[in-house]
Formats: structure tokens, sequence, C-alpha cells
């Protein structure tokens, strides 16, 4: 009797990188510190262009713009350059450079200098999207040694499932997902960082113009920051 032929289907694929996540975002894996029982209300807006320059090739620039205290003052503002390459309909790589100005409280700003690399996996199923992005980040502050201790340049683990979902018939795609963020190279080993929870929707105005607006709950764990409420949109122009 043949034996039979063990077929590796892309459900399989992603069940065995949420489970993953799991195990790699749990307690067990990461320090969890004490979070702030103080919140904010923010607003965080981001616009940005979309350029195909192969089939598989794709140019993505963006600004986004966060405001703190209530979204009574500035808190910080990014620029993303990105590249990002698609394998197939499973697989995407992408990378990025990402200036920024934070707001120091103190009347200036600091300059910081952030790249990430990340890789998504999607799973389609009919009207359904699962996938999964594990980006790895650095930031650095500009002007400042260069320090593990001093956390400079600070260094994210940021992993992200996600679920959409295509309304037939409509220009609407309702999605949610949950982003772990551990903090690496910590001195204090590996420490959770933030976890942001998401729902948004998806609205294609046309076959150039995209646009989301989103609720996030942003729960951070360093420093007893407070915890924020943010409603937030995203409109991207393909060209």
């Amino acid at each position: 009797m043949k034996g039979r032929k063990t077929v590796i289907t892309p459900i399989a694929i992603f069940c065995i990188a949420f489970a993953s996540l799991a195990a790699s975002t749990s307690p067990l894996a990461a320090k969890v510190q004490a979070s702030s029982d103080e919140t904010d209300f923010c607003v965080w807006t981001i616009v940005g262009f979309k350029k195909p320059l192969t089939p598989r090739l794709t140019l993505k620039t963006d600004l986004e713009l966060r405001t703190k205290d209530n979204s009574t003052d500035f808190d910080l503002a990014l620029f993303t350059i990105e590249l990002s390459y698609r394998f197939n309909r499973y697989f995407s790589l992408a990378a990025a450079y990402v200036p920024y100005i934070t707001n120091t409280g103190s009347g200036t700003g600091a300059t910081r200098h952030r790249y990430y690399i990340d890789a998504i996996g999607s799973l389609p199923l009919g009207n359904w999207k699962f996938s999964l992005r594990e980006k790895f980040q650095q930031s650095f502050l500009e002007g400042a040694e260069l320090s593990k201790a001093a956390g400079n340049p600070a260094t994210l683990l940021r992993s992200r499932p996600q679920i959409e979902y295509k309304i037939p018939g409509t220009i609407l795609t309702p999605n949610a997902s949950v982003e772990v963020a551990i903090r690496l190279f910590d001195p204090d080993g590996q420490i959770m960082d933030h976890i942001r929870y998401t729902v948004g929707i998806g609205i294609a105005l046309d076959p150039h113009s995209h646009i989301s607006p989103f609720y996030r709950y942003y729960q951070r764990f360093t420093n007893m920051l407070p915890d924020k409420h943010i409603l937030g949109v995203t409109y991207y122009y393909t060209f």
C-alpha cells in the first residue's frame, strides 16, 4: 500500500504561522510590565500615494500626522517611503525608510530615523482574506549616542494578524486586526511594548482612490505612558 502524499495548503501555512505568533507573543516569551491607568484621545491621519513600477513591484509614500493630549497638541509626523514586492497572492515583502519628528514637550521636536522590513502572508478565501504581517523595525534618535542601555536604537518586532471581508456588491471591506509589539535587545530582555486593537472599513471610492476610517485602542506597557483611544483615517491614491 502506497503512503499518502502530504500536501501543505495555504490554510495550513496560515494556521501554523498564527500559532507561532501566539506562542512568540505570549507572556512566557516576553515580559509584560504594568500599563498606565490613564487614557488619551488622539487622531491619526495618513495620506499617501502608490505607484506600481511593475506588476509585482510597488512604490508607496505617505505622510502621517498624530495628535495627543485629547487632540489638543501635536504628537508626531512621519514620512514613509516603502518599496514592496509581491511574489504571489500569498506572500509579499517590503522595506521602508521613515524619518519622523516627535513633540518632546519642551517647545522643540526630536528627529528620529526608522527603517523596517516586513513580510506578509495572505490567505484569500472567497470574500474573506486572512493575513499575518511580521515587521522588524529600528528607530534611531538623531544626535544621540548609540547605546543599548539607552535604547538607541529602539528595536521592535511587530506581529499583526488581520481579517478582512469584502461585502458582495458594495465598495466596502470591513477589517479587524491585533498588533503585538515586543522590544528586542533590551537590557531587561524581551519586553512587551504595546498591543493595538483595530477595527475599520476600507472604501474603494474609485479604481484609484481608497479611504479607510478606523478606531484603534493602543495599549502601552513601557514608561507608564497612557493608553490611547484613536480615531484615524488613511487615504491612498494609486496612479
